[in-house]
């Protein structure tokens, strides 16, 4: 008999934000990511946060204003989702704002 060959692992996207553009409040995005190992989370900048599944993170945006050129939001997940906190924007009008690091897709990895 043959050895067996590990099944490849996938990736799927999860969850979308439905209007990017939109401020988007401290929240719980519920997903069930019980059977992923990593999660991927973009913003509607176009960054990618690549962390396990059950870590706190935070996502960053570069968004090219010359008075808040980047953005950043906390987040701490487990099986039963995501849990954002307010974004934060660093430098010249710098300050706590929904409209801060948006968070537009998550996707499960599996390996």
């Amino acid at each position: 008999m043959g050895k067996s060959v590990p099944k490849a692992g996938g990736m799927e996207l999860l969850w979308t934000n439905p209007d990017r553009e939109k401020a988007f409040a401290a929240q719980k995005v519920s997903l069930d990511l019980s059977r992923w190992k990593f999660m991927i989370i973009t913003t509607a900048y176009g960054s990618a946060t690549l962390i396990p599944v059950g870590l706190s993170g935070r996502i960053s945006a570069s968004e090219g204003s010359s008075a808040n050129p980047v953005s950043t939001r906390l987040f701490n997940s487990d099986s039963t989702g995501i849990n954002f906190q307010q974004g934060l924007y660093a430098g010249g009008q710098g300050g706590w704002s929904d409209q801060a690091a948006v968070p537009y897709q998550i996707f499960g990895i599996s390996i």
